[in-house]
């Protein structure tokens, strides 16, 4: 009640008023965030700042808009973190039709109809692997990638004292993963087995700039794709093969929402699965292959809320000179059979604090989608025949 009794005192007067109360009221650790949350107004300007800002992420056009209320930052490189204003109504869209200015220049692509792109070991399209990856005991991993695309986006709203709602999510995501084996130099009648923790447990800063100076909110978002191969081989005879499998999802919007009335709220559309398997062989034998690529996207806002999309495809593949079940046999013609299996789980976390008032919340993890299909894999080297399987839930 002490603030908006006292905001039309002159400045001078209303903090020399409070020095003296806080002086009186002592020195602990609860006189002294009420103190500094009584003082804020009398030392510094409160400004009230409203509008949009283009950003371009990754190329493509995203489209920031605030509502900020708090003092000026007193340094405008370094600007403010959401937790040093007052008000803060920010939210990231992804702006399709301001695609052309973020081209990279006259003549250039418009960026209206390309997403951003991460992942780990993926090349310039995202849809394929962008070097061979080395293993243990002669093997070469020849497509092992994991390649996301999607838009980001965010948005925050709290007071002084409550956070009333955040969200933060991907739209229209794209998961694409692959994994074969080299496996000519393979060791013959010895199962081999291990796990490769692919280049992607980087943080990958897809936004951090200031907003709505001269308050100066510094907003800052990141994205993380840990990614983890596991694999078991075990090659009956010498053969020259390169083989494995692929998996092409399509997740749609991918979010997750919390506010002070309802709590969590999950966001999520029809998963559409694609498999295909990997083969190309110039001499016959008998292997049997499992491959594990355990991946997540991780998106962090300004270390307050983060959001985890977790995926695991996994093939358990045969590889024979005449296939199995209704493979088409012919003399001398390598084949790979196989399993598929696919799930998706998702986990959230909510630390948000300012002062006094906070919200800490967790939610999941939980599995929400599940397929698993025997047989979904067959390919003849040399042959296209029933190479996919595609399901749709």
């Amino acid at each position: 009640w002490i603030r908006p009794f006292f905001l039309a005192a002159p400045t001078s007067t209303l903090h020399s008023f409070l020095r003296r109360v806080c002086a009186m009221l002592g020195t602990g650790r609860l006189f002294v965030s009420l103190c500094a949350a009584l003082a804020a107004p009398a030392v510094a300007e409160s400004l009230a700042l409203a509008g949009e800002e283009l950003h371009c992420i990754g190329g493509r056009a995203h489209v920031v808009r605030y509502s900020l209320e708090g003092p000026p930052a007193r340094d405008a490189n370094l600007g403010q973190r959401v937790s040093d204003l007052k008000r803060v109504e920010v939210t990231l869209e992804p702006a399709p039709a301001r695609g052309p200015e973020c081209s990279p220049g006259v003549g250039g692509t418009p960026s209206a109809d390309k997403q951003v792109c991460f992942g780990a070991n993926q090349d310039a399209t995202c849809t394929s692997a962008k070097v061979d990856i080395p293993l243990p005991d002669n093997i070469q991993c020849k497509d092992c990638f994991v390649g996301a695309s999607a838009d980001l986006y965010a948005k925050v709203n709290y007071s002084f004292t409550k956070l009333y709602d955040v969200e933060v999510g991907m739209r229209d995501v794209y998961l694409r993963t692959a994994a074969s084996a080299d496996i000519a130099e393979a060791k013959v009648g010895t199962p081999i087995s291990g796990s490769k923790l692919l280049d992607s447990n980087q943080t990958i800063v897809i936004l951090d700039k200031l907003v709505g100076c001269p308050i100066c909110l510094r907003m800052k978002i990141s994205v993380r794709v840990p990614a983890v191969l596991d694999y078991a081989l075990h090659a009956g005879g010498q053969m020259e093969a390169v083989a494995g499998a692929e998996v092409d999802v399509h997740l749609g919007d991918q979010a997750i929402r919390w506010d002070y009335i309802k709590g969590w709220e999950k966001i999520n559309n029809t998963t559409t699965v694609l498999v295909k398997p990997l083969l190309s062989a110039s001499a016959s034998g008998h292997a049997s292959l499992n491959v594990d690529l355990a991946t997540s996207l991780l998106v962090d806002v300004d270390d307050i809320i983060w959001f985890r999309t977790d995926a695991k495809p996994a093939f358990q593949l045969k590889l024979s000179p005449s296939g199995s079940g209704s493979a088409i046999k012919k003399d001398g013609q390598m084949c790979i059979d196989g399993d598929a299996d696919f799930t998706l789980s998702h986990e959230a976390d909510l630390h948000w604090s300012l002062l006094m008032a906070h919200e800490f919340h967790h939610w999941g993890p939980t599995q929400d989608f599940s397929w698993s299909q025997k047989d979904a894999l067959h390919k003849c080297a040399g042959s296209s025949d029933r190479d996919e399987t595609e399901l749709i839930v």
